[in-house]
């Protein structure tokens, strides 16, 4: 998604506070409930037959925030002061892009090795780190900028998706928990993820999470299976078989 923000510049930059946010349906999570199951947990997925994943989801996920404007602060960064310069101010507005594509409070910081062009039509380089894993970013200057009126409007765009474990499991909650109005699914696991990864658009990662039911896609009762996949700037879930 591209995230249009506007500036003001004067002697160096002034923010008019006019950035984006990603969202994601269903609540904010208020409470912890995600535990290691024992019995096996087999690397490859499970059969619908009834192999059971290991990291059993068995409420919201506490810390994923899946709505960011119910987030209050714990998506945002503090703001540069005022006429601090444009790449400052950018710097920090791109920090708090990745952490509500992230949903999950956490250290961030930025670089930009080459510094910020502000001309029209202009494209600059710049590197965000969440929790220690790099997302390359593009800053685009609009083609309309006009150094004379003092506004410099630019979008900002990751070039790869962030996926954090802990929103996998948040969101398998939310889709397939007891409020998502699905009837008898219920046993909601995923398997062991790294805590933050990135991946490139279109990508299937290795990644399984399942739910029972009592109509699995063998037609009988056991676990289907849900591959986590990159699209559309976030990830997503497809069914297995």
């Amino acid at each position: 998604m591209r995230l249009p923000t506007t500036l003001l510049v004067g002697a160096f930059a002034a923010l008019l506070l006019t950035s984006a946010c990603t969202s994601a349906a269903g609540p904010a999570s208020t409470s912890a409930s995600v535990e290691g199951s024992e019995g096996a947990g087999a690397a490859d997925g499970a059969e619908s037959s009834g192999a059971v994943l290991p990291v059993a989801v068995n409420g919201p996920v506490e810390g994923v925030f899946l709505i960011p404007s119910r987030a209050g602060d714990a998506l945002s960064v503090e703001q540069p002061a005022k006429d601090a310069p444009l790449e400052d101010q950018i710097g920090a507005k791109l920090r708090e892009d990745l952490l509500q594509r992230a949903l999950v409070p956490g250290r961030t910081s930025v670089s930009c090795p080459d510094g910020i062009k502000v001309e029209a039509g202009a494209t600059s380089r710049c590197t965000v780190v969440y929790e220690g894993v790099e997302v390359p970013y593009s800053v685009q200057i609009s083609a309309s900028y006009d150094q004379a009126q003092g506004l410099v409007s630019y979008t900002m765009l990751p070039s790869k998706t962030v996926v954090v474990a802990k929103t996998v499991q948040a969101k398998l909650y939310d889709k397939y928990g007891p409020g998502s109005g699905l009837a008898d699914t219920s046993k909601l696991a995923c398997q062991e993820m790294p805590a933050v990864a990135v991946y490139d658009s279109g990508e299937d990662t290795d990644f399984t999470c399942q739910y029972w039911s009592p109509h699995a896609p063998s037609g009988k009762p056991g676990y289907t299976t849900l591959q986590v996949v990159i699209r559309g700037g976030g990830f997503q879930f497809k069914q297995v078989g």
